[in-house]
């Protein structure tokens, strides 16, 4: 679609809506649109600056790894310790480690340097008018898992730093957690899998062991889709990688293009488009302040994997740069599984006006490609998981012919987005008010080649993104809080056309589809702390969502059928696919936090989730087998998933012994269910019949074990230290026969014993675990075998101090050191058998995706 189209579109929508907005849009809606005006405060900003001041430079080390990212803050030698934490002073630490904080008044001073995972430090510091004072700091490991201090002088304006975000996810009361990634120099990752394996709440299954598109779950949202691509919200940098219907390509998330990850579980979700029951992830990128100087890292390993990064970032007084790009490219295991590439280029600008405003602009481009070697049945699976289904033929099986139909996926995205954000100083009455407001663009080319029976799908896609948000900080209600108030929309416009599967090649036209998506989005959201140990938070928002398709097949009764063996078309007839449908939800949600310790919290929550359903779940091809195309394309009606989740835990931060604990249970309705066809096609989704249950455990536990083993002088100790994840899953059909919901394993550990040395080596092995089979269906009847897989991974650091400052790494990774045999995934089926024709039975029927043989990669970073 030309970009001149999308525009008239996008414009004549909102001008269509326009009159009737107030009285169409969720309440919350009109309560945020009448409520900016209270966050304005009026307040008095200086801009002044004492010329006659100091500075403070210096390095920051770690035993191994960098330490780039840590925060840095001054404080007046005479105030209080909890005074570095409202610091304007202080600096985030580069690439090399070294940081700089400028316009400093003179005077006695305490350096505080803070960074996830490491224990805070703390140095005198004497300033005087016109000299540089140097400091160098060398951190020692204690492996928290969130920050406690955030930094306001030299970091972002436009995104926050690690630390911050840290500090931003210990205040929600509820499941949320956050995953540093600044470790990434020092192992292979590339893949959200390898990315997410330790987080607790978050299982990701994957497809094929490369680029392609693994399954994330977290409490079991849009783990039956096939493949997944609905139940959360995916983001870089805060920007939606969904597009405006809530589907997304999984295989696009670049973990590489990130410094962090936030995860806010479930309806923990603080922004305004986490709506789901899975919640939100958001992978933030480093910014020329948080990464200063340039990086090589280069990885090889089995299945002629080789991989490259290179990113370089600079940062002036008040304008910082930071670009990446990244080569993927994958062979796999299996047969057909080759040609599997990922490209990612990223690049952010931000430009400070002054020291409240900040502009920052993103543009990122991503291609993707991998063919799909598809499912196998049990007995498949145990004779040769590298063999792929010929389909129904000898030796018998129920599937995809995989040779003939050449199963693939190529998508490339192009996204530029950007954000503004201003504030005021702290008025005379205590109180600051910021206002961001973002702007986003997207368009994606996605062409997706299934097998025979379901054909090609071919979609072009732009999608916009506008958010509004004012927060003010101060005094109410009798303690300190924060007040926010956000409205959002989003407009996606979907060109979709369906194609028979032509022997691997894109044949005739059968469907070709318009389809727009438009959601609103308002949110209001109440913190307040009351004295030093009990905060209360609050929110609402409210959803209005629009799926609309229209038909654009000049002919729908003659809709071209392909018949593969005689290599001809027939027709079938249908009506036009079309359908116009709202959506509406409110989404409250109220938590409570307690702090019965410095670094202990315990908490309690109550949210709510909606979720309306993707242009994949209503409307997808049906009606064929492995040897005929498909024979129905009708869209269908579905009510969007909506939920209550009650959740309590606990999470202490700090010390030797560290935990991330939260029980928690959804009540479901009309919750959404994409099952595959008997064939291992796109299938089709229904809403539950009846309500659904989903309820479970997800647990971290973070406890070093031993220090000063064989270092333990004047420098910082070794250490050994054991970090355990468990997640249980417990989603089931509320009837007397209270079956599982298929998709997710009941139980799931993750397991690691790491021992550092302070020269820099490091040595992790490590145990996934799924003790228990999991029905790969509904009805329960076939089940994926329980497994235990073997892994260990090293890496040796040198640096700082090497390359004038640099820093130089190796790093080894194997996996599945026992080369065991299992289903890492599997189709999601409402019942098998079907029953199968004979002489067939629900052994024959491909379910199984072989996991990942014993694989090694080697690498090496190079930073300066």
């Amino acid at each position: 679609m030309a970009p001149r189209r999308f525009v008239s579109r996008f414009v004549s929508r909102f001008r269509l809506n326009a009159p009737g907005t107030l009285g169409e849009l969720p309440l919350a809606l009109a309560l945020v649109l009448g409520g900016f005006a209270l966050c304005w405060v009026p307040t008095q900003t200086s801009f002044s600056q004492d010329v006659r001041t100091g500075a403070v430079v210096g390095t920051v080390g770690v035993p191994s790894g960098s330490a780039a990212g840590a925060n840095v803050v001054l404080r007046d030698a005479d105030d209080a310790p909890a005074a570095a934490g409202q610091s304007r002073l202080g600096d985030a630490v580069r690439d090399g480690g070294r940081f700089r904080i400028a316009g400093v008044p003179p005077g006695r001073y305490v350096l505080r340097v803070t960074l996830v995972g490491y224990e805070r430090a703390e140095r005198p510091v004497q300033v005087r008018r016109g000299d540089t004072t140097s400091v160098d700091v060398e951190l020692r490991r204690d492996r928290a898992r969130l920050g406690e201090v955030t930094v306001r002088g030299g970091g972002s304006l436009t995104q926050q730093s690690t630390e911050a975000a840290a500090e931003q996810v210990r205040q929600v009361p509820g499941g949320a957690n956050l995953v540093s990634l600044q470790d990434r120099e020092l192992r292979p990752i590339a893949t959200v899998a390898s990315a997410l394996e330790d987080e607790p709440g978050v299982v990701v299954q994957e497809f094929f062991g490369g680029n392609d598109q693994p399954r994330i779950s977290i409490r079991g949202a849009g783990l039956q889709s096939n493949p997944q691509s609905r139940g959360l919200l995916l983001m870089h940098n805060g920007f939606p990688l969904n597009f405006a219907d809530g589907s997304f390509v999984t295989g696009l998330v670049e973990p590489r293009m990130a410094r962090h990850a936030e995860v806010y579980r479930g309806g923990n979700a603080l922004g305004p488009g986490g709506a789901t029951l899975g919640g939100a992830i958001d992978f933030v990128a480093p910014t020329g302040r948080s990464a200063d100087g340039p990086q090589l890292k280069l990885t090889g390993g089995s299945y002629r994997t080789a991989s490259g990064h290179a990113q370089y970032g600079w940062a002036g007084a008040n304008t910082d740069v930071f670009v990446m790009g990244t080569g993927h490219r994958h062979d796999g295991f299996r047969q057909t599984n080759d040609e599997g590439e990922r490209l990612t280029g990223h690049a952010n600008v931000g430009y400070r006006w002054d020291d409240n405003l900040e502009t920052r602009v993103y543009g990122t481009v991503a291609t993707l490609g991998f063919n799909i070697p598809g499912p196998l049945n049990k007995r498949q699976l145990d004779a040769d998981p590298t063999a792929v289904s010929r389909g129904v033929t000898p030796p018998r099986s129920l599937g995809p012919n995989v040779p003939l139909d050449r199963p693939r996926r190529e998508t490339e995205l192009y996204r530029a987005a950007t954000r503004t954000t201003w504030r005021t100083g702290a008025s005379a009455s205590g109180h600051e008010v910021s206002v961001r407001a973002e702007a986003a663009y997207q368009y994606v080319e996605d062409d997706f080649r299934f097998p025979v029976g379901t054909g090609v799908r071919s979609t072009r896609s732009h999608d916009v993104t506008l958010n509004l948000d004012a927060r003010r900080a101060g005094a109410v209600l009798g303690g300190e809080g924060t007040s926010v108030l956000g409205v959002s929309a989003t407009l996606g416009d979907m060109d979709r056309g369906y194609f028979a599967n032509e022997r691997g090649r894109k044949g005739r036209r059968f469907a070709d589809n318009e389809m727009q998506a438009s959601t609103v989005r308002a949110f209001a959201r109440q913190r307040v702390q009351f004295g030093t140990r009990l905060a209360a938070t609050a929110s609402i928002s409210g959803i209005l969502a629009r799926r609309e398709i229209d038909e654009a097949l000049s002919s729908t009764s003659q809709r071209a059928r392909y018949v593969a063996p005689k290599d001809k078309y027939v027709s079938f007839a249908s009506s036009p696919a079309t359908l116009d449908e709202t959506y509406r939800g409110l989404r409250p949600a109220v938590g409570l936090q307690y702090a019965a310790a410095p670094a202990l919290d315990l908490f309690a929550g109550v949210t709510r989730s909606y979720e309306p359903p993707t242009f994949n779940t209503l409307l997808s091809p049906s009606g064929g087998n492995p040897k005929k195309g498909p024979g129905q394309f009708q869209p269908r009606v579905l009510d969007a998933q909506s939920g209550t989740t009650v959740e309590v835990g606990t999470r202490r931060t700090r010390g030797r012994l560290q935990w991330d604990v939260v029980a928690y249970r959804t009540w479901l309705k009309n919750e959404l269910l994409t099952t595959a066809a008997l064939f291992g096609g796109a299938g089709s989704t229904s809403n539950a019949p009846v309500r659904t249950i989903h309820q479970g455990l997800e647990t971290h536990v973070d406890l070093r074990l031993l220090d000063g083993m064989l270092a333990d002088g004047s420098g910082a100790p070794d250490q050994l230290a054991l970090e355990a994840t468990y997640n249980l899953n417990d989603f089931y059909f509320d009837t007397d026969a209270r079956n599982q919901l298929a998709g997710v394993p009941r139980h799931r550990l993750h397991a690691q014993l790491t021992y550092d040395h302070p020269v820099g080596l490091s040595v992790t092995p490590d145990l996934t675990w799924m003790p228990q089979r999991t029905p790969t269906d509904h009805a329960n009847t076939i089940y994926q075998s329980p497994y235990a897989l073997l892994g260990a991974r090293a890496h040796y650091t040198v640096g700082p101090g090497w390359l004038d400052a640099g820093q130089l790494a190796v790093f080894v990774e194997a996996e599945n050191l026992t080369g065991t045999t299992y289903a890492s995934s599997y189709l999601v089926r409402d019942q098998v058998p079907n029953p199968p024709p004979a002489p067939l039975t629900s052994a024959d029927v491909t379910s199984f995706i072989p996991g990942q043989g014993r694989t090694l990669q080697i690498g090496v970073t190079v930073g300066w």
